[in-house]
């Protein structure tokens, strides 16, 4: 659990990250790059609901919404060209 006097500056940091992310995605020029930020966007509006202990999500959309988006970075991350080298 998050101290109290912390949800703040943690949810500030969380929002600034989102509106980065979505004013990358809004300015890419190719799908995958906008893909990635609109997923991290996602992800940071979901870390930002888990800050505030008083707001019930439910559990499954933000399992598959964690899931989802790793495994997508997963596949990013092993379909770089410096992995053909290894695998």
């Amino acid at each position: 659990m998050l101290a109290p006097f912390l949800s703040f500056p943690v949810s500030l940091i969380l929002a600034a990250g989102t509106v980065f992310c979505l004013t990358k995605a809004l300015q890419g020029s190719s799908w995958v790059p906008r893909l990635n930020y609109g997923v991290h966007a996602l992800m940071a509006l979901g870390m930002l609901g888990m800050v505030w202990h008083n707001i019930d999500l439910p559990l499954l959309p933000q399992l598959l919404l964690f899931s989802t988006a790793s495994f997508w970075f997963l596949l990013q991350a092993v379909s770089r060209h410096e992995f053909n080298l290894v695998c």
